[in-house]
């Protein structure tokens, strides 16, 4: 498809759930820097969706952006009036399993034209106009490998999906075959007779053995009946059971009587108890309760301290006079005065044992070391070897040491004075606790006497009818008592006379069913006809229980089975009633087909239609067969690619063939060589499981090379150029998205990678590059040294000119920044160019950091410069960058005398996505300082600092060889061997090359 070349096509965006830029401005070839979070990224991400070319990681993923975006709407436009709208719709999205994609039936609405023209196409018309590609700065040479499996995947399920459709048509053909199917009916009619008459033989088996069951279970019963009957009366003796009645009857009348009485005695307690209390006004009622109750906790007290204590009955006093008051309260300063001794006595102790007390944790410590010791491996080696009186050797392990500790059998010099001290201490603690426990019932005994002297104090005064109250408190006691004796006992002979009426009630039960039952000799009689013969020599009770015990465990099984074997019959009947049903349905089918293919006899038309239909069967096996071989090649496609075994080995040989084709007629074109492989003549073969490509050097040799061993810029470079090339002419207008891929290429790459899209541009082949880039640079101070040149230009009308219009094309990128968060430069077009074309970027300001503090204006005698992000990679290789161990690699040159100042670190401008989140805070810290900074964006920083390093004769801490560097002159390789020091890097040390103490005392020396 031609390719129209739109130079004033602009995309506009507008985005609900996450922030994208708003449009992307008109041009060719355009760069957009922007700080991180405006949407560079998600807006890129969209433009591909909406072309249908976004490749998911996994369904996860899908899920996520489905989830937070809302919605987004996309124009592109030229000369402001609308070419395309897509209104993506994430709600209706639906994710392709096969291809890691979005089913391009629901990414959303497609249109054409403007408003008023504007009309609805489909999405396979649109990407027929409108094909969009983003390349991302993580993507490489092995992404490359991925997206082939996607083309050949998505080949395969356009085959799998014809096959689908081919056998979809062979089924709905045998379903008008099995509409018209004899050989089937015949075989169904066949099978029908034979489930039939096998159904109706179960169904009378069942009949008879369910009758045999049913007699068996009337026989168990009447012989269970006859035995519980036997033993029933055996139990029982009706004349027994007659005078048991009687005598429960007179327990009955009489407890009724004793109950009376009980009452008429209840009642004189309840109006003696009435009596006594009437005597007294409520208030006073209350301040003898409370007298009552304090005498009661009194008398406890005074029992606890005579019990547990010992004390003296005549020291327990009645509470009368003031000396017993004197003595209770001496009695509790006594015992406090103790206490204080005794502790006193302690700390005494304490200090004259100090040095016994210092030895013995000693030695508790030495025995836990021996505990630890012994968990370990050499816990049984021997630790002390030792002659004892020249006669034998003795071996102690840690482990024996233990055991001599935990047993005590160390001798300790002061064991002795050790354990008298602990054995005072311990019995100086006792007397202290239980003096305590005396001073606390001694206070509680105090409080209680002083609560008992108030209340006698407040109704000293009530008069004579106090102290006959307080001389008959035994007596309302013992009523009490009385009261609730007399209810207990008539609450238990109610309860006798309850039980001795159900006695009586069971006891009538009893005599009328031995009324009802027959006699012992004939029951003895039936059971004998039964088959069950007792035995006169055992008790009949006994011989009963075990004969109803073995009759009941029988009728339990012979019910179990006989449910069993219903249901099974009623299962067969209902299966029955469905083969019956069958079998006259298939029956009359049969007829009927015979009549449609006028044949009369059954056997003729068999014969025919077996043939044909073997010969159908045959053909669907096949097609279905191929069906499940191309899906196998599918997955095997995928497993393969990721380095697993496929299920079938024969394709293994034949997806490296097609995939050796596949990227030698992508990269095997001359300027892949150029610019990547450069040391070698063409590409013999690629081996996709091992992702290794085999060369052919300059001398004829083969060269194995894995695609990890290519440096990122080379495999990002080569990334970038085949999606160019297979995105060329595939619609009207082409767009390709570079998202930060530059961040990894150098100064040489860079250059070229542009030329290349200058090219496709030129040629009609790509419509549009849009060139993503996060936002570096330092605008104000770019201002500034603008603003200082065109000062110092003067009058030079040229000059003033050029830098007047840089001047005002940063401002304004300085305010599409504070606007937006972003700005976009034009490449391409020539006559629409609008980027910044002086070197002002990190550069100029890496060394304004050094001249404004004067820190080189007068040149240092000698410095080191780190490649930071050499050494941030170079530990084993790894893909995440280690800010750590550039710091303890500045750290390290400082131990070794070298002065702060004197050494500088630059990063890549790349480096920031390679970072953990962890060390990007210790990052950004080291770039606030004046000798840290970033090469510019999409330059080669590796060439910045060598030219760093020529300018100020600074040696480079590295292990770069910078190959392309040493080859542009002698004198730059000269540099680059004599000032490029060596490093390694082992766990979270750093080492230089061998050498480099003596090699840092003679450059100190020497300057």
């Amino acid at each position: 498809m031609e390719t129209v070349i739109a130079q004033n096509l602009t995309i506009e965006l507008n985005t609900q759930g996450r922030n994208t830029i708003p449009y992307v401005d008109s041009g060719n070839i355009i760069t957009i820097h922007g700080k991180n979070g405006v949407g560079k990224s998600m807006a890129a991400t969209l433009l591909e969706i909406a072309s249908g070319n976004y490749i998911f990681q996994n369904e996860s993923r899908f899920q996520k952006l489905a989830n937070v975006i809302e919605s987004c709407e996309i124009k592109f436009k030229t000369d402001n009036i609308n070419l395309y709208k897509v209104i993506l719709k994430p709600h209706l999205w639906r994710f392709d399993k096969n291809l890691n994609k979005i089913n391009p039936l629901t990414i959303g609405d497609f249109y054409q034209g403007d408003q008023k023209n504007e009309k609805k196409i489909n999405f396979d018309e649109f990407k027929k106009n409108i094909y969009i590609r983003t390349i991302r700065g993580n993507e490489s040479l092995q992404q490359q490998v991925f997206f082939f499996k996607d083309i050949f995947v998505a080949k395969i399920n356009q085959k799998i999906e014809k096959l689908e459709y081919k056998i979809g048509f062979l089924d709905k053909y045998q379903e008008w075959l099995k509409r018209n199917d004899t050989d089937k009916d015949i075989d169904k009619y066949t099978q029908f007779q034979e489930k039939y008459n096998d159904q109706l033989n179960k169904i009378s088996n069942y009949e008879n053995s369910i009758r045999n069951r049913e007699n068996s279970l009337e026989n168990l019963g009447n012989k269970l009946k006859s035995l519980e009957k036997l033993k029933f009366i055996s139990i029982n003796d009706m004349e027994t059971i007659v005078k048991k009645k009687e005598i429960e009857e007179k327990r009955v009348e009489e407890t009724k009587k004793e109950i009376q009485a009980k009452y008429i005695g209840l009642t004189n307690i309840k109006d003696k108890l009435e009596e006594i209390k009437n005597q007294f006004d409520s208030k006073t009622k209350e301040q003898l309760k409370k007298l009552k109750t304090f005498r009661k906790k009194k008398k406890a007290l005074k029992e606890q301290l005579i019990s547990q204590f010992k004390f003296d009955n005549n020291n327990i006093v009645n509470g009368k006079t003031e000396q017993n008051i004197i003595e209770i309260k001496n009695k509790i300063q006594h015992y406090q005065d103790s206490i204080k001794n005794h502790k006193e006595g302690i700390e005494k102790l304490n200090k004259e044992n100090q040095n016994i007390l210092e030895i013995n944790k000693f030695i508790i410590q030495l025995r836990d070391v021996c505990s630890v010791a012994c968990s370990r491996d050499f816990g049984e080696n021997g630790l002390i070897q030792a002659k004892i009186n020249g006669k034998f050797d003795i071996t102690l392990s840690f482990e024996e040491l233990y055991k001599i500790f935990n047993k005590n059998n160390l001798e300790f010099k002061q064991d002795e004075k050790l354990k008298e001290y602990i054995s005072k201490v311990q019995a100086a603690n006792e007397r202290i606790q239980e003096g305590r426990k005396k001073l606390e019932l001694l206070m509680d005994y105090n409080k209680i006497f002083d609560n008992i002297s108030q209340i006698l104090k407040e109704i000293k005064s009530k008069g004579s009818k106090i102290d006959n109250y307080l001389d008959a408190d035994k007596l309302l006691d013992n009523l009490q008592v009385k009261k609730q004796d007399q209810l207990n006992i008539i609450e238990k002979l109610e309860k006798d006379i309850l039980a001795s009426n159900q006695t009586i009630e069971e006891l009538n039960k009893i005599i009328e069913e031995i009324g009802n039952n027959p006699s012992k000799s004939s029951l003895l009689n039936d059971l004998n006809k039964l088959g069950i013969k007792i035995d006169k020599n055992k008790p009949l009770i006994e011989i009963c229980e075990q004969y109803i015990s073995n009759t009941e465990n029988e009728i339990k099984q012979s019910q179990s089975e006989l449910t069993k074997m219903r249901d099974d019959r009623e299962l067969i009947v209902n299966k029955l009633e469905n083969t019956k049903s069958e079998l006259d349905t298939s029956a009359n089918r049969l007829r009927e087909v015979i009549k449609q293919y006028g044949y009369i006899n059954l056997g003729e038309f068999v014969a025919y239609y077996k043939l044909h239909f073997q010969r159908f069967k045959n053909y669907f096996e096949n097609t279905t067969k191929l069906l499940s071989r191309l899906k196998i090649l599918k997955d095997d496609i995928v497993k393969v690619i990721e380095g697993g075994k496929p299920k079938n080995k024969t394709h293994v040989d034949m997806i490296n063939y097609e995939f050796d084709q596949i990227f030698k007629n992508l990269y095997g074109r001359k300027e892949f060589f150029e610019y990547v492989f450069k040391d070698y003549t063409r590409i013999k073969q690629f081996d996709i499981k091992n992702k290794t490509i085999i060369f052919e050097t300059n001398a004829g040799l083969e060269e194995i090379r894995d695609l990890e061993e290519f440096s990122s810029g080379e495999k990002t470079y080569a990334y970038c150029r085949s999606i160019i090339s297979m995105t060329a002419n595939l619609a009207k207008y082409n767009i390709v998205v570079l998202d930060e891929s530059y961040a990894l290429l150098d100064h040489e790459h860079s250059e070229n990678l542009y030329q290349f899209q200058e090219k496709m541009v030129q040629q009609n082949k790509i419509t549009k590059f849009i060139n993503i880039l996060p936002l570096k640079e330092n605008l104000d101070n770019l201002i500034n040294i603008v603003e200082k040149n065109l000062k110092s230009v003067g009058n030079k009308r040229e000059d003033s000119r050029f830098f007047k219009s840089q001047l005002n094309l940063l401002k304004s990128f300085q305010n599409d920044v504070s606007l937006r968060g972003y700005y976009q430069e034009v490449h391409y077009p020539k006559e629409n160019l609008k980027e910044l074309k002086l070197n002002f970027g990190i550069t100029q300001s890496f060394e304004k950091k050094i001249t404004d503090d004067g820190q080189l204006n007068e040149e240092l005698k000698f410095s080191f410069i780190l490649d930071g992000s050499n050494i941030a990679r170079s530990n084993q290789n790894i893909k995440k960058a280690n800010i750590r161990d550039v710091a303890r690699c500045k750290e390290k040159l400082q131990k070794f005398g070298v002065p702060e100042n004197n050494i500088f670190i630059i990063f890549s401008a790349g480096i920031w996505h390679y970072i953990n989140e962890r060390d990007k805070p210790l990052y950004e810290s080291l770039l606030s300082n004046r000798n840290v900074s970033q090469g510019p964006p999409g330059k080669d920083d590796d060439w910045f600092i060598i030219k760093f390093a020529l300018d100020h004769n600074s040696y480079i801490i590295t292990n770069d060889w910078y190959k392309e560097y040493r080859k542009k002159s002698s004198e730059i390789e000269n540099f680059i061997s004599s000032h490029s020091i060596r490093y390694n890097i082992i766990g979270n040390d750093i080492n230089f090359e061998e050498g480099f103490d003596n090699k840092l005392k003679l450059i100190i020396a020497k300057n």
